[in-house]
């Protein structure tokens, strides 16, 4: 009984390393270009061109762990030079962190389903936001 009892536990120890492995996030999964695909909000989903406004908001995570963030047309790291964007992968999410002006604050998104998942709450409506790959880098 005891025999089968470690088998058992063996077993279930074993699979749940090879499935945390096989879920594991590695930074292959977000190197690439994000665009802004579905906008969530109030329990309805709506793509960007459904608000009446062209909304273009593209994040390109590099491979040297940098983010080019792009949003109505403009470039903003052009903006403001001394502002950059770094990137991480920390406890199963994507961190986004600014240095520069807004240093320290940092923004999490949920890799889910191969999208990108940022949830905010603003003027206490709950809002969703879910970006798409749309190439590798």
């Amino acid at each position: 009984m005891k025999k089968t009892l470690a088998l058992i536990i063996s077993l279930i120890l074993t699979l749940s390393l090879l499935c945390a492995g096989a879920l594991a996030l590695e930074a292959a999964d977000i190197v690439g270009t994000w665009k802004l695909t579905t906008l969530e909000m109030m329990g309805v989903s709506l793509h960007p061109a459904d608000l009446g406004m062209d909304i273009e908001m593209v994040f390109v995570f590099n491979e040297d762990y940098t983010v080019i963030a792009q949003g109505f047309g403009e470039d903003l790291d052009a903006e403001a030079e001394s502002e950059s964007i770094a990137w991480a992968i920390k406890d199963g999410l994507v961190i986004m962190n600014s240095a520069g002006e807004d240093a320290g604050e940092e923004v999490s998104l949920v890799f889910e389903d191969g999208t990108l998942v940022l949830e905010m709450e603003e003027e206490g409506m709950a809002i969703k936001m879910i970006l798409s790959k749309v190439n590798e880098a």
